[in-house]
């Protein structure tokens, strides 16, 4: 099927998407024309998981980047995995998955990649594969299908899907990948099998595994210490290695990605501004798989994070960026880099990836400065030997210690991190919680008073064994009569605690699912079978890896487990020392004997395994590189970093004076699918783009508009500068020039609006504004003529409300509309016809948000109604789009109970210090003169005030 014939097909039927924002180009994807570039390489990414999930993947994010920008040979694509309204009406009519940047099906690449972060997305790839008209077994697909590849988290265990894909790329898949891409290329030109290309991958690309090149063997059923077990992983040929290294690639030899993708949907805003400081972690967290899959630890050179972040602010137009991390507080330089972000962007500074350890006030104060009202501390377990064993380090005293500074520095919301069922934990620890959380409470009535303004809320994960850690020896949870898993141990008397104390919680996680991924992550390649029958099972519900049948998914797994050989008692009971693993033949580098001593001679003792930063735990996973810069932490020679955090932090909120801009817009007809949110995302980063000192508030007319319910084409808004020192000759043409990759909108005008206006209605220029009419079945014609009439009457009044934040502070106008009309039209709705007008010159700019008018029993406008009330409703987190803004803060100027302006230039807070301030020079102006002594006594002289209020009391 042909690229443009699937297109179409998308436009015709995007109307069954909840997002129909998924087949618009993304800013900072590249799309590559086909027909220049003939002898390219072809690869897509393909997601498991659907759009607004897959979006925020950084890994694909970066390899996408290195495949279509520094590899000028190689087209690089994503598919998503289809909504369910969408993915019937494809089944229905025959339609292949496509990709999204150029709507080619999948079979005309040459590779397709998974990349696989979560287990339970193994039960969407057979449904991938079949969806893009291919087999799914990997034995069944032709020579000339495309080569399919697997990545990511997940992949460290192939072995479930190992079946299905034709090699993995096990570990860091910069370079890896696109060598690989370019030498399929370059065998499938030279006429090469598919089994040649394979085999040289096998043998010449690091971090390379393919499956059909090795077996697995089992002891049998009735084997008397090992029954069904593993023997052991093996190659079938001798070309081959038996085990197979992670790929590992320097942290400063990657380019910092600064060319993020940000979706047109709704969310990602926290990943779009995402900078990769540092890769692995040097804490041994006993449950956690990133501790250990992703060795060693590496730190990117500061200069290259400095300029790199402040780039991605720039290129993203991000309000919110994130010096990312698995704890980002161990970089020795963490301190020079929120400096750096502080001094030279406005962008909130997101700092939730960190280890509770390093929670420090200062930190916490930047964060709260920059914009964060809540924070995120890993607690994982309750009681300081449980502590000890998961690796944490935690003493119950840093605990409380760590919680005062958060309710010290007054974040509105702290969400607490913790681990349900971990191994070896009893019923005594998990009930030492209450107690836990009444000294916490206690330490927050000490800080806070009466007045608790911190919600605080626990929320647990169940534990899942990881491939990989100490904890694939432990027992995951006992097994029931039933054979099936005990979910959890009682929390009904934490719950209870919690609640009497006002903290809230969460228990995540379908516990049914929770048993089933716990299968993937430790099953083998008998899993392979499971998956295959589970989704030929008329109850399979894949849901792009959230669910995978109807609501009570177990009984029908574990009937297809057990068909299989299988059980869940062979994957949930504790596993003695010389247990095989399907996965052993994989060489992280931790090697096995350091999980096997983590384990049993520490997690089982109680005993912390320690941290890299502070001595050398001889686990096996440090390259050169890694070592030399843990010695340095070691002998303490790393150099210091810079202390004028809270300064710098006070110093941004001290700049120059506010500057509104006003602008108006044309967003192309592609992108009127895009929600409002995003849009200002471009905008935000024209501005950036030309040096604008942005205050990050932008309002858009539409901003309560989805935009395919608007057809105009044209929007108003604003946006806050920190200067009237800006240039703004030739703005327009400038921010124009800045659109060089998607063709999203285009700036119509821009200029520096003043705030000196007598009235505010006589300072704006249009107001777009919608009306709802209930629809019978009458001709639109009949409709537009009732509307017409109405509008077109003698007297078309309308009231305006502007909603400050207090009910004081309202303003109320009346005006006759109807010598601003400009335009009226209708758009035909489900149930509905939607009715828009355009006013023009001097009313204004924002949408408004009207009552409904009142109509007649043939529920058609009502032509005698010549007066109806609007209301200008403040967007959440924006400003009164008619305020007037201080010039100090750039803060609303509050407005008295007459609604006029406390005054002409400064909020209440900096009218209050001004007159200080001038109070104070009248005093120094006094002192210096020659005036009335007595009547600067009276001024100043303590005494005289003691003895008014004495009077007063004797007079009550």
């Amino acid at each position: 099927m042909k690229a443009e014939d699937i297109k179409k097909w998308v436009g015709t039927n995007q109307y069954l998407l909840d997002a129909p924002e998924v087949y618009v180009p993304d800013m900072n994807s590249v799309i590559k024309d086909w027909d220049a570039q003939p002898d390219a390489a072809r690869y897509c990414f393909f997601s498991l998981v659907e759009y607004s999930a897959f979006i925020a993947n950084m890994g694909v994010s970066i390899l996408y980047e290195e495949l279509n920008l520094r590899r000028k040979n190689i087209i690089a694509e994503r598919c998503y995995y289809p909504e369910p309204k969408l993915r019937r009406r494809m089944i229905k009519e025959g339609i292949p998955l496509f990709s999204k940047e150029t709507f080619h099906q999948l079979k005309d690449f040459e590779c397709l990649g998974f990349s696989s972060y979560y287990p339970l997305q193994f039960f969407g790839v057979p449904d991938c594969l079949t969806l893009a008209g291919l087999a799914y077994n990997s034995a069944d697909r032709k020579e000339e299908d495309p080569i399919i590849l697997m990545g990511g988290v997940a992949a460290f265990n192939p072995s479930p899907v190992a079946q299905f894909i034709d090699a993995f790329s096990l570990g860091d898949g910069e370079g890896v990948l696109a060598d690989a891409v370019e030498i399929i290329h370059k065998m499938r030109k030279e006429g090469a099998k598919k089994d040649d290309i394979l085999l040289y991958l096998q043998q010449n690309v690091e971090g390379f595994y393919v499956p059909k090149f090795y077996e697995e063997r089992y002891y049998p059923a009735d084997h008397p210490e090992r029954p069904n077990q593993i023997i052991g992983h093996f190659p079938l040929r001798d070309d081959v290695p038996k085990r197979i290294k992670k790929a590992i690639c320097e942290i400063k030899d990657v380019p910092m990605l600064r060319n993020i993708i940000v979706s047109n949907s709704e969310g990602q805003e926290m990943s779009m501004g995402s900078g990769e400081i540092t890769r692995g972690c040097g804490h041994k967290c006993a449950f956690c798989e990133g501790s250990y899959r992703s060795q060693p630890y590496r730190e990117r050179p500061l200069e290259e994070i400095q300029q790199g972040m402040l780039d991605i602010i720039k290129n993203t137009g991000a309000k919110a960026v994130t010096p990312y991390g698995f704890n980002l507080s161990d970089h020795h330089r963490i301190n020079d880099i929120l400096g750096n972000l502080v001094e030279h962007s406005e962008a909130k500074i997101s700092m939730s990836s960190q280890h509770i350890n390093h929670f420090t006030e200062e930190l916490a104060r930047v964060a709260y400065a920059s914009g964060n009202r809540s924070i995120t501390l890993a607690l994982e377990a309750p009681t300081d030997l449980m502590r000890r064993r998961i690796g944490k380090g935690l003493t119950e005293q840093t605990v409380l210690d760590k919680f005062r500074i958060a309710f010290r520095v007054g974040f509105s919301k702290i969400k607490v991190y913790m681990v349900a069922n971990l191994p070896l934990q009893t019923q005594e620890d998990i009930d030492y919680l209450i107690d836990l959380a009444k000294k916490l409470h206690d330490i927050q009535v000490e800080e806070q008073g009466d007045n608790l303004k911190t919600k605080v809320r626990f929320s647990w994960t169940p534990f899942n064994g990881k491939a990989h850690t100490p904890l694939e020896f432990a027992e995951v949870g006992p097994i029931g009569d039933d054979g099936l898993p005990v979910m959890q141990k009682t929390m009904s008397k934490v719950l209870d605690g919690l609640h009497e104390l006002g903290y809230g919680f969460r228990i995540g996680t379908d516990s049914e699912l929770s048993a089933i991924n716990q299968c993937m992550s430790f099953g083998d390649r008998r899993m392979g079978k499971v998956i295959e029958e589970t989704y030929k099972n008329p109850n399979f519900n894949y849901r792009g890896g959230m669910s995978i049948g109807l609501r009570k998914p177990m009984a029908d797994f574990y009937k297809i487990l057990v068909n299989n050989g299988l059980n869940y008692e062979m994957i949930y009971e504790a596993k003695d020392p010389e247990r095989v693993f399907s996965w052993d033949f994989i060489n992280m580098g931790v090697t096995k004997n350091y999980l096997r001593r983590a384990y049993f001679e520490n997690y089982c003792k109680g005993i912390d395994v320690g941290r890299c930063q502070e001595e050398c735990i001889n686990c096996g996973g440090c390259t050169k590189v890694s070592r030399e810069l843990f010695k340095k932490y070691w002998d303490h020679s790393l150099p210091e970093g810079r202390h004028d955090l809270l300064e710098l932090i006070e110093k941004r909120f001290k700049k120059q004076t506010v500057a509104k801009i006003r602008f108006k817009i044309y967003v192309n007809p592609e992108y009127r699918y895009v929600h409002a949110s995003k849009i200002k995302n471009y905008i935000r980063r024209a501005f950036f783009r030309i040096d604008a000192p942005v205050k990050n508030k932008i309002t858009l007319s539409s901003d309560k508009l989805k935009f395919n319910d608007w057809t105009y084409g044209y929007d108003y808004g604003e946006i806050l500068f920190y200067s009237k020192d800006f240039d703004f000759s030739n703005m327009v043409e400038r921010l124009n020039a800045t659109f060089t990759d998607n063709d999203v909108l285009r700036f119509i005008s821009a200029e520096r609006f003043s705030d000196t206006a007598s009235s505010f209605v006589d300072s704006y220029e249009n107001i777009l504004y919608s009306f709802i009419v209930p629809k019978e079945e009458r001709s639109l014609s009949v409709m537009n003529m009732q509307i017409k009439k109405c509008l077109e009457s003698k007297e078309f009044m309308i009231r305006l409300k502007v909603l400050g934040d207090k009910r004081d502070s309202t303003k109320t106008i009346d005006f006759d509309a109807r010598p601003f009309i400009k335009d009226i039209w209708t758009v035909e709705l489900e149930h509905s016809t939607a009715v828009y007008a355009l006013l023009q010159d001097n009313i204004g700019v924002y949408e408004l948000f009207p009552t409904i008018f009142q109509t007649s029993k043939r529920n058609v406008l009502k032509y005698e109604v010549k007066r109806c009330e609007y209301t200008l409703a403040k967007n959440e987190g924006a400003m009164d789009m008619f305020a007037s803004v201080c010039e100090e803060c750039g803060e609303e100027i509050e407005e008295d109970v007459l609604g006029n302006l406390v005054s002409e230039e400064y909020c209440l807070k900096h009218l209050t210090l001004m007159n200080a301030s001038t109070t104070e020079e009248r005093i120094v102006e006094s002192s210096d003169t020659e005036s009335d002594d007595d009547s600067m006594d009276e001024l100043i002289d303590p005494n005289a005030i003691k003895g008014d209020h004495e009077d007063d009391e004797d007079d009550d």
